[in-house]
């Protein structure tokens, strides 16, 4: 987190059954903060990352750039900007 710029940035740890839920209360958070710019880093080379996809595109997170090699894999950085849902 950085509250002086206004953003954050979430790594997953593991996707449980009630990732879109914990992913809503970490934004509500995160606004309440006013942190308004928020990224969530995916590492491509841990495939069970991908099971955060489905939630973040349903809470208005855009897939905004792709770091070759940057990670276990390739890192995928979502961006999400404004109040959270």
């Amino acid at each position: 987190m950085d509250r002086r710029l206004g953003l954050a940035t979430l790594r997953p740890i593991w996707p449980g059954a009630d990732r879109l839920e914990n992913l809503k209360s970490h934004l509500h958070l995160m606004h309440r903060e006013g942190l308004i710019s928020v990224f969530f880093e995916m590492d491509l080379g841990s495939s069970w990352q991908a099971e955060f996809t489905p939630a973040l595109l349903g809470l208005g997170f855009t897939p905004r750039i792709l770091l070759p090699h940057a990670g276990t894999g390739d890192l995928l950085i979502f961006e999400r900007t404004g109040e959270s849902s």
